[in-house]
């Protein structure tokens, strides 16, 4: 198994990629955290993936909140070896009828949210 005892981080975990690396990792040998902004999404994703709840935990928060995922993981699991950024959102709409205030969420969780959880890894 490839990814034997090694605890990752999978934000945008209840999304469909993000649920299916989820479970890959698990089916792997692995151990995740995975990452939602929404609480219920996050808890059926991760019974989906294990319903014994033995190698997954929720987080639910902003994509942003790096250092509380970081901690999640190692309160959870003992340490993190893994980081997969998989947190984005969709707006299906024309570009042009895209607002500002539209624009900066879609730059903070696909930019920002991508990097937020490797800062806090840095500093274990």
């Amino acid at each position: 198994m490839r990814f034997q005892d090694k605890v990752g981080i999978v934000t945008g975990g209840p999304s469909r990629i993000g649920e299916e690396v989820a479970a890959r990792f698990v089916a792997e040998g692995g151990l995740v955290v995975i990452n939602g902004r929404d609480a219920g999404k996050a808890e059926a994703a991760a019974k989906r993936v294990d319903a014994t709840g033995k190698r997954i935990a929720a987080h639910v928060g902003l994509p942003a909140t790096g250092k509380a995922l970081a901690k999640a993981a190692v309160e959870r699991f003992g340490r993190l070896d893994v980081l997969l950024n998989d947190a984005g959102v969709f707006a299906p709409k024309p570009f042009v009828d895209v607002t500002e205030a539209e624009f900066d969420w879609f730059l903070d969780i696909s930019s920002r949210a991508r990097s937020s959880p490797h800062r806090p890894r840095l500093r274990l």
